[in-house]
């Protein structure tokens, strides 16, 4: 039986996001409320084993907000490219 996350401090539902699971942690990145806008470039991390969203806070430059990428896993890291940003570039 599947049981739903917690909302509470959980991010708003989006399309065109990234979802990726790294040790226990579902970290979701990116996407679109409005079509073809991006929402902002924050970090959300999902805990499994306590119910608890949180915006992740992480150190050096974060990738552009952008929507209809791609992530993938390497080790403990992410790592986001493509996708569309604001500014239509993919930077």
């Amino acid at each position: 039986m599947w049981k739903k996350a917690s909302n509470i401090n959980a991010p708003l539902g989006r399309s065109s996001h990234t979802i990726s699971h790294v040790g226990g942690q579902i970290y979701l990145f990116g996407g679109e409320y409005v079509p073809r806008e991006t929402i902002d470039n924050r970090l959300w991390s999902y805990n499994i084993a306590t119910d608890t969203w949180s915006e992740v806070q992480t150190s050096g430059v974060p990738p552009a907000a952008r929507l209809a990428h791609s992530s993938v896993v390497i080790g403990a890291d992410i790592m986001y490219y493509s996708g569309r940003t604001t500014d239509k570039t993919g930077n």
